[in-house]
């Protein structure tokens, strides 16, 4: 799995947010309804948390449901989680 970001911020609000994510759907994805969620949102534990999970609904809606997302769910949560909260 990989992920790859750029995140702009400012005075605690995202700005500008892109986000690749590869290994978890046929070809790598951006989760562009997230990106455009977290613009000029707070950068707090519930924007955060709804963001990771529209990824992973709209990674499963793409994917189906694959018997590797038993280890990949959890880890790429972590990583989204990591990489948003900086």
């Amino acid at each position: 799995m990989s992920v790859a970001w750029a995140i702009q911020e400012d005075n605690g609000l995202f700005k500008d947010v892109k986000l690749a994510i590869g290994s978890c759907t046929p070809m790598p994805f951006r989760p562009k309804e997230a990106e455009t969620f977290l613009r000029d949102k707070t950068k707090g534990d519930e924007t955060i948390r709804a963001a990771v999970n529209m990824m992973i609904q709209e990674i499963r809606r793409i994917s189906g449901k694959r018997p590797s997302f038993i280890y990949k769910v959890p880890v790429l949560e972590g990583l989204l989680n990591a990489i948003l909260r900086g």
